[in-house]
Formats: structure tokens, sequence, C-alpha cells
């Protein structure tokens, strides 16, 4: 946007990580009623109730303003969509942590350990402290040993995609633990547990597109799938994340850690990169 233009309107452009919300709200909306025109949308969604005489504070555009510019719809308008029986899941979406979370992927430890427990709340789930966690494990594996003497310690890794995959099973379809799921990654990569971020990066990818997957969000859900994982799993910026991720020009192959390294006066390094 031009300088004289955002001076113009004496407002920052909405980021475009913030339009999503609006837009799969609407991409949902037309799932449902198909061909119906936006008018008629906002006339019975957006205007105030009861058959009283419109006045200024009847909406008009709302749905418009969702299509184009990405607004999220209002709390109110969500409501009365989500009490039609389709359209159940939209309160839900509204609402969701994984909207913040794809705005401002936590860029340090501690703003990721904040988002994670701001999912763990939402799922109404609890971390327990270090202490506390040892104290818990030497309970079950008491247990454990009672059970099957033969029985052996799981590593670390194997804790974790069990714990998770039992969470998985606990919240199906649940937008939250996504987001959860993307909280953890990122304070995994932040925190130098690469395998533990490999495994969480995964399940996040993986959980998100299932939860696109139904018809509701077949008109929205590979664009949106594309831009979170550029987003939380590369950690591109928000321009860079609007456009497709090509392994061709990137730095490294994914799943090589340094890439090829050559010395500079390399003379086929000097070939490829053209200084010959």
């Amino acid at each position: 946007m031009e300088t004289k233009e955002f001076l113009r309107r004496g407002k920052p452009p909405t980021p475009h990580g913030k339009k999503w919300l609006g837009w799969t709200e609407f991409a949902l909306v037309i799932a449902v009623f198909g061909k119906r025109s936006i008018t008629s949308l906002d006339v019975e969604f957006a205007r105030r109730q009861g058959g009283a005489k419109c006045t200024s504070a009847d909406r008009t555009h709302v749905f418009e303003h969702a299509r184009d510019r990405g607004t999220p719809l209002p709390m109110d308008v969500v409501k009365r969509l989500a009490e039609v029986p389709e359209l159940a899941l939209i309160k839900h979406l509204a609402a969701s942590l994984f909207w913040p979370l794809l705005v401002n992927p936590p860029e340090t430890r501690a703003a990721a350990t904040r988002m994670v427990r701001r999912c763990l709340d939402r799922l109404n789930l609890v971390r327990l402290s270090v202490n506390q966690e040892e104290a818990w494990l030497a309970r079950q594996w008491q247990q454990v040993l009672a059970a099957d003497k033969k029985a052996e310690w799981q590593d670390e890794d194997s804790l974790i995609r069990r714990r998770i995959e039992n969470l998985v099973a606990q919240h199906p379809q649940n937008l939250d633990f996504v987001a959860l799921l993307g909280a953890l990654y990122r304070e995994a990569c932040l925190s130098f547990e690469p395998d533990a971020a490999c495994y969480l990066g995964m399940r996040f990818w993986m959980l998100l597109e299932d939860f696109l997957s139904g018809p509701l969000f077949a008109g929205i859900s590979a664009e949106l799938c594309d831009f979170s994982v550029n987003r939380i799993i590369y950690d591109r910026d928000d321009g860079e994340a609007r456009k497709p991720f090509s392994t061709h020009n990137a730095d490294r192959i994914p799943g090589k850690a340094i890439g090829l390294l050559l010395s500079a006066d390399d003379p086929d390094a000097l070939e490829l990169l053209g200084l010959t």
C-alpha cells in the first residue's frame, strides 16, 4: 500500500493473516446457502431481530466485507448463523485461538509457552511442572511394574507421541487443539528439541488438513492450509506466507540440516552461482 493511501485512510492496512477468519467464515456460509444473495443474508442475520424499524444500528454489507476484506463476522451474527444446524461449527471456528497463533506465531520460547498455556486453558488441560511430572511418572512406572514385571520404560520420544495421540482422540475436530500443537511446535523449536519439533509440526499439519477436510471448507481449505503451514511450520512472514512454498529456491532441502556447503572459490560453486 502506498504511503499516500495509508495516510489518507488514517489507519494501517489489515495484516493478511487477520483476514483468514473472515474469509473462512464466508466460505462456510456460501457452502451452506449457495448462491443466495449477500443482501438477503445481511437482512436475515445482521440486522436487528424482532421486526423493529431499521436504524443506524442495523448493519449492512457484513457478509460483503467478510468476502472482500476478510473482516470477521460480528459475534452476534456468528451466534445467529450457528443456530442453523449445518453451520453449528462456525461458533467454534470464530472463537478459536488458531487465528491469534496464525497472525502472531511466537518468536521466543517464552511467547510460545504463553500461547501453549492459553490453549491448555481453553481445552481444560494442565501441564505439570518438572517436579510434579517426575512424581507422576514414578507413580505410573510402579503401576506398570505391578502389572507386568517385564515392562520396559519408554523413551521420551515415545512418551511425547503417546501423550499427543491420547489427546487427539479426546479432542477430535478441535481447532484449538490444532493451535496447541502449533504452539508446542514453536516451543520445541525454540528449545532446541528437533525430534519433538519434527513430530509436532507434522501432526499440526495433518490435523489441520483433517479439520479442513469437510465439505464446508471445500472452497478455502487448500489455500488456508498452505498459508498456515508457511506461517507456523516454515516461519515465513505474512507476505511470504501468501506465496506457495518451493524447495527449489530454498537454502537447503528439508531434512538436510545444513545443506551443501562449499568453499567460496570452488570452481563448481562459482559456476553454479554464475560467478564465472
